[in-house]
This record gives C-alpha cells, structure tokens and sequence, in this order.
C-alpha cells in the first residue's frame, strides 16, 4: 500500500479533555521538580507526573521528523489522554521513592481511591473532573521550540521556565557525568542524532562538531551556553499572548520568596491553594533561608586552568547573557 502522509493529515479536531494546561520547563538541576510538587497543592490541579512522550514530539518536530500538523495533534492527543487516564487512576507513578510520586507529594490516597473508578464517558461528566489542571513537565524546550505554545493553543494557561545560576548548572552538568555517557549509556534515553563524526544528543545539533571535539568540561559549558542564548531569544520573540501566559522563575529568588511566584501561578491558573497547601511547602522546605550560587567569578577561579582561552571567551558571552535576560525578565513580569 503506497501512503502519503499529506492525504489524511492527523487531527484531532472537535475532541478536547485538557482545556487547562501548565508547563514546567528548564534546563537539567534548575529547579524543575521544587515547583513542580507545589502545583498539585492548588485546587483543581493534578499531580505532576513526567511524560518524556511530550518531549519526544517536540524534539522530532524541532529535528523536522514530522509535520507541525502532525505533532499538535499527537500532543493534544497525548494530553487528553493523559488527564483521562489521570482522572481514573490509570498509569499513575506509584513508586514511593520517586519525586514524581504522588506518595512523595502525599496525594496518593486521590490517586488509589480512583483506581476502583469504572472507566466510561461518565467520568468526564463527574462535577470534580471538570476544569482539571494538567501539569507537564519537560526538559529544554522553551528556546528551542514553540511547538507547546502552538499545539496546546489557548488550552495552555501558563507555560513555566526555571532559570538558575549556570554556572552552577555548567559544574553540576560536568560533575553528573552527562557528557560523557549521552548517546553511550543504555539506560539513558535522551533523543540523540547522527552527525558527520559520530553521535549527539538533540540539543547540540547546532554545534555537532564543536561537540565531538569537546572534552567533557567544554562540552557541558556549550551546551549551557546554547540553553541560555536560546532562551533569551525566544523569550524576547514571544507574541503579546504567548508572552502573557509565560512566567520565567528565578529559581535564587523563589527559594527565599516562594509565595510571590505560587501568587502569580494561582492568577494566571484562576486557581488557589489548597487547605493543606503549607504541607508541601514545609516539606520541601521553603521557604530558605540559604541557596548554592557558584557565579562566574568563583566557576574561573576553579576551572580557569582546565580552560583553553576560546572558552574563557564563551563563559564571559554567557555571563552577559544571562544577565541581560533577568533583566528582560524584570522588565516584563
């Protein structure tokens, strides 16, 4: 059978379950799964969960795998599916010992009563499914695609970035052992491609060469490097509507002053927090009184030596990125 893909586009036209949705966005150690959690302690808002298949679809659009048509409709698909499942208890992470829990959140007990639920059309029609918030945790998108902000439309309520000192981020990076074992490792399942000289992960297709011939300390300050300047164009190109459901968090702020970002989540949700809202900020501990900086004086200091002057060059660009983008942010928000 000889099938073309532009005869019978994918839709997913005139069927929708998830009309409220938050993104949770940011590089690898931001700060992602310190937010995460507290979405789930405001009313209508369902617990986190990670999902690489949002992310999947987007790296394949951003890649040119598939059409722009293709990908909104499997991600509205993949989310409606999603929140049903949700609503019923199916395909819920109940490993205790994972983040993503809800027995880390301590929501499990909505999640097991829902379990004995028939499943059925009636479940949509329950008075406590509708206006459910679905949260979507991903990794690296916002400054390499808008595919979220396009498929997802107005359903997308707010869409969360989590910025921190990269600095920090470059040392964490280097010391996890990512460079080394991304595209080798069999238990690490980051999109990668194929590239004149061997193999990289999706992120680094822009710079495949300089990558390859990378050590493992440059490779981790390129690839912070790409994330930030990335980001602060896209931020600075987003349109007035994508602009005004997008919250970029700091994350050395939020850590002191964490109510001031959960006051602006609830507004742009038209949501608020539950009774026990206080449980899970004291379980995560915030607010704090002390978070770890680094800072690019302190990350030269240590790794000057290590550093050939190209890349010394490439810190000082990055420092001056990032600044220029809380200053963005500052303007804007």
């Amino acid at each position: 059978m000889n099938s073309k893909s532009s005869s019978f586009p994918i839709t997913r036209a005139g069927q929708n379950i998830a009309s409220d949705i938050v993104i949770i966005d940011g590089f690898s150690s931001s700060g992602k799964s310190l937010i995460s959690p507290i979405l789930g302690y405001l009313k209508k808002t369902e617990q986190w969960q990670i999902n690489y298949i949002y992310e999947y679809i987007a790296i394949l659009h951003f890649n040119g795998e598939i059409s722009t048509q293709s990908a909104t409709s499997f991600l509205k698909l993949q989310a409606d599916n999603h929140l049903y499942d949700l609503m019923i208890g199916r395909n819920v992470n109940f490993r205790k010992t994972d983040s993503s829990s809800p027995y880390f959140d301590g929501l499990e007990e909505i999640y097991l009563s829902r379990i004995e639920q028939l499943e059925g059309d009636h479940v949509l029609s329950k008075a406590e499914n509708k206006g459910l918030i679905l949260p979507l945790h991903v990794h690296y998108l916002f400054g390499k695609t808008d595919i979220l902000y396009k498929s997802f439309d107005k359903n997308l309520k707010l869409y969360l970035t989590v910025i921190r000192d990269p600095f920090l981020l470059i040392q964490t990076w280097f010391n996890s052992g990512f460079p080394r074992y991304l595209c080798k490792k069999s238990r690490e399942f980051t999109i990668c491609c194929k590239c004149e000289g061997g193999t990289v992960p999706w992120f680094a297709i822009n710079y495949a060469k300089e990558y390859l011939l990378a050590n493992e300390l440059e490779k981790s300050i390129l690839t912070v490097f790409d994330y930030y300047s990335n980001v602060r164009k896209m931020y600075n190109s987003l349109s007035k509507t994508n602009l005004e459901k997008t919250l970029i968090i700091e994350f050395e702020k939020f850590v002191f002053h964490p109510e001031t970002y959960v006051d602006k989540m609830s507004s742009a949700l038209k949501t608020s927090r539950r009774d026990s809202f206080d449980d899970i900020m004291k379980k995560l501990s915030l607010p704090r009184e002390t978070v770890d900086k680094l800072g690019y004086d302190a990350f030269l200091k240590k790794y000057r030596r290590n550093l050939s002057q190209k890349y010394i060059i490439l810190l000082e660009k990055l420092e001056n990125i990032y600044t220029l983008l809380k200053s963005d942010i500052n303007t804007s928000q």
